[in-house]
């Protein structure tokens, strides 16, 4: 009986690491997509350097939690 509890337990806490996994990955996927949309890689810079700004609009903000 312990042992069963224990097992669900377990399995319990497994089944919320893969909740929040797939929730960081669609964050990820969110966060891609901004980058592609504005034709930024993950190798380029996020600020032009000829007019000091940042070339993703900031009312774009996601919350990752980990």
């Amino acid at each position: 009986m312990v042992i069963d509890m224990e097992l669900q337990e377990a399995k319990d806490a497994v089944f919320e690491l893969m909740k929040k996994k797939d929730e960081i990955e669609s964050n990820l996927r969110a966060l891609k997509e901004i980058l592609d949309n504005n034709h930024v890689g993950m190798s380029e810079s996020l600020v032009d350097s000829s007019l000091k700004c940042c070339k993703i609009p900031p009312f774009h903000t996601f919350h990752i939690f980990v």
